[in-house]
């Protein structure tokens, strides 16, 4: 918490105050005389005031010249008639919007603290927009929770609904990005980023926008997990019907070198990147996560994520494996091309 000694933010509203700070602060509530109240815009400050909120410790120095000292807590604690609640996004009224568009300190008065999406907590700004199944952090009066929860949607059942027709309409788009022809000056013939490249960049796109109009691209957590479990058991099904055939003779008849090509190929760059990473300290979840994405390997990804209930692995798979995919569908056809 911020403990407001500077006698120049005496008598100064609370929308004065976060102007001056830059997003330094995020402010979530304000104790005084040992009761908490909502921080309106228009409220003023008061000397003594104790101000809870977000903040880095990079900026905990510049907080005490501008504001006051700095007393680092993970304590959330709320008294008198205030309350903390979680609540899903999901009324489409809101969808889109920024935290400064809703204005919800002026409305009940209510602030939203923190913004979850997925598995990722964002900074909480002004200018921050609600996506559809954002979990929120309102912290308001007791009386005016069910108001507020009420305004923002936090339904379940809206939540479980899988959104088909943007699933395939994502699809489509990516089945027609992979069809387009790529002329690179040298190849006697275009290269395609197929099936796998084109749906991928789409998906990329539409993951970040997450959202086009009234057509959310969002995924319940339960649909996601499906559909990714879906894809690898037919992936490794077709690999084992396509190979499984010939797989014996092939191996009697010299295949087991190409075996231990293939292990020599896969073990050693393992093993150098680990030790690499060892020597750097970097973290044991994200070099996970960053070679099953090196190696476009969903089930190391699967490994992966059951070494902790974390989304380092997830999200350092997913900053990976774009490019590595994009480069084996190119470099792959290029090679072929040119041979």
């Amino acid at each position: 918490n911020l403990a407001v000694t500077n006698p120049n933010l005496c008598g100064k509203t609370v929308s004065n105050l976060e102007e001056s700070l830059d997003k330094q602060f995020v402010l979530s509530r304000i104790v005084r005389d040992g009761e908490s109240i909502v921080p309106q815009a228009n409220l003023a400050l008061a000397e003594g005031d104790l101000l809870y909120g977000l903040a880095d410790p990079e900026h905990f120095a510049n907080l005490e010249i501008m504001v006051g000292k700095v007393t680092p807590s993970e304590e959330t604690f709320f008294s008198g008639h205030l309350s903390m609640r979680h609540v899903i996004i999901t009324n489409w009224e809101v969808i889109g919007k920024t935290l400064r568009q809703l204005n919800l300190s002026a409305s009940y008065p209510a602030n939203i603290t923190r913004i979850w999406r997925g598995q990722t907590q964002l900074q909480v700004m002004g200018d921050s927009t609600l996506e559809f199944g954002d979990t929120v952090r309102v912290v308001a009066a007791k009386d005016r929770m069910a108001d507020i929860a009420d305004f923002l949607g936090n339904s379940i059942r809206d939540l479980a609904q899988p959104h088909i027709i943007p699933l395939f309409v994502g699809i489509f788009l990516g089945v027609v990005l992979g069809s387009i022809p790529i002329f690179v000056p040298g190849l006697p013939s275009p290269a395609k980023l197929g099936l796998a490249g084109g749906p991928l960049i789409v998906a990329l796109f539409l993951g970040h926008k997450g959202r086009v109009g009234h057509m959310s691209f969002y995924m319940t957590p339960g649909a996601n997990f499906f559909v990714r479990e879906l894809g690898i058991v037919i992936f490794l099904a077709c690999v084992g019907l396509g190979s499984g055939k010939h797989f014996w003779a092939t191996l009697i008849g010299g295949g087991y070198l190409w075996v231990a090509y293939g292990a020599a190929i896969t073990i050693l760059p393992l093993l150098l990147v680990g030790i690499l990473a060892r020597y750097w300290r970097m973290n044991y979840l994200t070099l996970i996560g960053t070679l099953a994405g090196s190696m476009t390997d969903p089930p190391a990804l699967e490994f992966a994520n059951a070494q902790a209930p974390s989304s380092a692995q997830a999200s350092a798979y997913a900053t990976v494996y774009p490019l590595t995919m994009f480069m084996r569908i190119l470099i792959a056809q290029v090679f072929v091309l040119m041979w």
